[in-house]
């Protein structure tokens, strides 16, 4: 969940860590050398607004996203150890912290968190030793006093080394840097850069690793007034070829599992959707985190469709870990080339988003949705779909309507049920506010009785035959007091709001709802004060379980 960074050469470490504060935003930190002197300079809050110059070539910094102890300054990175020879940062979670801090029993412990443990082992144990010492997930990356180096550990968590124009960094996304070349660090990796050159160990050899060369371009990084996540709204129409180009297709003579979470899960519910009404297969869609729990025996042959955005989502990665050792194919979905999620897949589909820093999903949602159209679909309409994603919303004034109710309801049937679901995630992470996705058919069967004149129901309907039944429940939830937005190719009358949406063929219709959806939420973050970049106590890339 946290960025990590360290850097031998000019670059800027406040630059860097600026481009990672989406993984993390709790505190941030650096610690240099100067002199062969160690500094540590650490705050409370975002990093965004930060003006420090640091003129050392040393130095490594860390963006917080708190899993073990409070938002505070003692608990921030970098740590250190007892005598203050070393600096580390950590992204991960460590799990044995009681059988490790028994270990540390005669050390000055100052913060509640796990990484500083690992500070205090390493004054006593060398790099390799600490994979068998740390249960959980690191990637950890320190300095020591009067050392021009930077040493590194890696263990399901993603760290690379990246070559620059002066020398090498390590980062937790190469999209920090522009960069001659980067490495995917495999998990045991360790080592350590320098100005001219870096070291991979693992085990007890020297190994070496993949270089890459794709440059995940900064262009693309820009605001739309101000904000990313408005810019990345409106790039949805011009990535989606990209997504539409893989030649990726199913064998569903095989057990098909696919595991996602968050808005890769709902990318995922739709595609199943589509398997079973154009094709009559179907796909076997999971929680990620729930994978282990529920297959505990994979037997026949079984393909596993793994989505993850980042291609490090931990949940998702133990889920392919647990199939593959059971003999499952693995096929990955990931905007990321490098990622752990390519390593561990026996293919792989770039989406090719391009780089998305708003935290909530926008592109990549829609392209993980052209990912599997394509997958499942044999022809496929781009012009369409192209067509879904180019109409312009002005959804302020309806923002204004409604963002002070305090239900809200996202309804839909069949694909769009699936969008429904997507619309109500994007409104909790963007707004803080409760709101429930249901198959419009399914509110007389229990949630219809806590809908009143306080509640606001988004309906989206769309002109084939669920009609008539999604204009039913909308009357049920207008004759208890609702207020009611619907998104419609089709003109109804005595509703609230009607935003219009273009006449797209089904299956494509289902593009033409995101869009509205994505700016609803959006607008109501700004009426509330918020930011909808960086909605509270979430980060971009989920990499601890």
């Amino acid at each position: 969940m946290c960025g990590i960074i360290g850097i031998v050469g000019k670059e800027s470490i406040i630059k860097a860590l600026k481009s990672l504060e989406y993984r993390g935003y709790d505190s941030w930190g650096i610690a240099y050398l100067d002199n062969g002197e160690l500094h540590v300079v650490k705050k409370v809050g975002s990093i965004s607004d930060v003006d420090l110059n640091i003129h050392s070539e040393i130095k490594i910094g860390h963006t917080r996203w708190a899993t073990h102890g409070k938002v505070n300054e003692i608990n921030a990175h970098p740590h250190m150890d007892c005598k203050k020879r070393i600096a580390l940062v950590h992204n991960g979670v460590i799990e044995n912290v009681k059988a490790i801090k028994s270990m540390l029993s005669e050390h000055d412990i100052i913060s509640d968190t796990d990484s500083e443990l690992i500070a205090h082992l390493l004054e006593t144990y060398k790099q390799k030793d600490l994979f068998n010492i740390l249960k959980g997930s690191f990637a950890v990356v320190y300095i020591k006093k009067g050392e021009h180096k930077i040493y590194f550990l890696k263990h399901f968590s993603p760290l690379y080394i990246v070559k620059l124009p002066d020398g090498y960094a390590l980062t937790s996304d190469v999209s920090s840097f522009d960069y001659e070349f980067f490495i995917p660090l495999n998990d045991g990796d360790y080592g350590y850069i320098s100005k001219t050159n870096y070291v991979i160990m693992n085990g007890n050899k020297q190994v070496t690793r993949e270089r890459f060369t794709t440059n995940i371009s900064r262009a693309d990084q820009g605001k739309k007034d101000g904000y990313y996540m408005l810019k990345e709204i409106y790039d949805q129409k011009d990535i989606i070829d990209n997504s539409l180009s893989h030649s990726l297709t199913l064998d569903f003579t095989k057990r098909i599992d696919v595991v996602a979470a968050g808005s890769s899960y709902n990318a995922a519910y739709i595609g199943n959707l589509l398997a079973e009404q154009y094709l009559d297969k179907h796909m076997n869609v999971y929680f990620a985190s729930e994978y282990k729990y529920i297959r505990k025996h994979i037997s026949a042959p079984t393909t596993v469709v793994a989505v993850s955005q980042s291609g490090e989502t931990a949940d998702t990665l133990s889920a392919v870990r647990f199939a593959k050792d059971r003999g499952a194919y693995i096929v990955g979905i990931t905007n990321y080339v490098g990622s752990s999620l390519t390593y561990l897949s026996d293919e792989y589909i770039i989406m090719n988003a391009g780089v998305e820093k708003g935290v909530a999903a926008t592109k990549t949602f829609t392209a993980q949705l052209g990912v599997f159209y394509k997958m499942l679909l044999k022809d496929i309409d781009r012009n369409e779909i192209k067509k879904a994603l180019s109409k312009e919303y002005d959804m302020k004034y309806i923002a204004r309507q409604i963002f002070k109710f305090n239900k809200f309801f996202f309804l839909g049937k069949g694909l769009l049920y699936g969008v429904a679901r997507e619309g109500s995630l994007k409104f909790k992470e963007l707004t803080y506010n409760m709101a429930e996705a249901y198959p419009s058919g399914e509110l007389k069967h229990g949630p219809l009785s806590i809908i009143d004149d306080k509640t606001a129901v988004i309906s989206l309907i769309y002109d084939n035959d669920t009609f008539s039944k999604s204009l039913s429940s909308l009357e049920e939830v207008k004759s208890r007091g609702a207020y009611t937005v619907v998104l419609s190719n089709k003109h109804i009358e005595d509703v609230d709001q009607l935003i219009s949406i273009p006449n797209i063929k089904a299956p494509y219709h289902v593009f033409a709802y995101l869009i509205p959806l994505q700016l609803l939420a959006f607008n109501i973050s700004l009426l509330l004060g918020y930011n909808p970049d960086k909605p509270r106590n979430l980060a971009k890339s989920v990499t601890v379980e």
